[in-house]
């Protein structure tokens, strides 16, 4: 099962920018790819079991559903009740988190799912395009890290291209040893 990482650091106090982005059907709002993203029959958008119909700006539609929601540690996680990319087993989590030096706010992204192999690359892509984009906009600097397992890996941003690391789990994670994941840059 692939799973996808990513993180930043954004220059907001995380109640800032937990304000931002918790609700729903907020993407709309902090993803510039995303051109419409309301809620299935204008539902509450905090409420677990919402769904957000999720229009990009170059036309592809998703469906996904709210699973957990939680303002006290600040996240939020959904999977998809339809998508574009034949995925399956998929649980994407959006989490915030301060920096107790300054005030600043860590926004982790991560993505877990099953794909057919020639289908990987394509959602790998469309992931790193869509959170580096929003992560950017929400005031991100610098670059960007990406947590895989027990490693982290530094993500260099030149201009508009951004890297990304893919990390499957490794013989050794289903037999509880270390190094539980491999992990190919993009």
């Amino acid at each position: 099962m692939p799973q996808v990482f990513v993180s930043s650091v954004v220059a907001a106090p995380a109640e800032k920018v937990w304000a931002t982005i918790r609700r729903f059907d907020a993407v709309a709002e902090w993803l510039p790819f995303v051109k419409s993203s309301p809620i299935e029959g204008g539902g509450d958008p905090t409420r677990v079991g919402c769904v957000r119909v999720l229009t990009q700006t170059d036309g592809e539609v998703f469906r996904e559903v709210l699973v957990a929601l939680s303002d006290a540690e600040r996240f939020y996680s959904y999977t998809f009740v339809s998508s574009p990319v034949s995925v399956r087993n998929h649980r994407t989590t959006l989490r915030v988190l301060p920096i107790t030096d300054g005030n600043r706010s860590y926004i982790e992204w991560s993505s877990r799912f099953d794909i057919d192999p020639e289908h990987e690359a394509q959602l790998v892509d469309l992931m790193n395009r869509n959170f580096f984009a929003g992560t950017a906009r929400a005031g991100r600097e610098n670059g960007a890290r990406l947590n895989c397992g027990r490693h982290l890996v530094f993500v260099g941003r030149a201009r508009h291209s951004v890297r990304a690391v893919v990390c499957r789990p490794t013989r050794r994670a289903r037999a509880g040893q270390d190094q539980p994941y491999s992990c190919d840059s993009r």
